[in-house]
């Protein structure tokens, strides 16, 4: 194991379980790289999504014929980049 990541875990254990993994968390977030814009976002439609659960959503997004997003317009918006 890699010296950084031993001692990263160290301080971990003088850490409370939960505000360990909420930093654990961050770090992999921080970590990720930024993802490309979809080529396609619809907002303010109205989508059938036959899910039980949230049988309906207000936005989609496309990437590449391939369907990524399923939600509300408001979170949909996050996804657009620049044109």
């Amino acid at each position: 194991m890699d010296y950084h990541w031993r001692k990263l875990f160290s301080a971990f254990r003088r850490l409370d379980a939960r505000w360990a993994a909420f930093a654990m968390f961050c770090a992999i977030a921080l970590a990720q790289p930024a993802e490309a814009a979809p080529d396609l976002v619809v907002l303010n439609g109205s989508v059938m999504t036959m899910e039980p659960n949230r049988p309906r959503a207000g936005a989609i997004a496309v990437e590449d014929g391939v369907i990524t997003f399923v939600g509300s317009t408001r979170r949909a918006r996050r996804l657009i980049g620049p044109s």
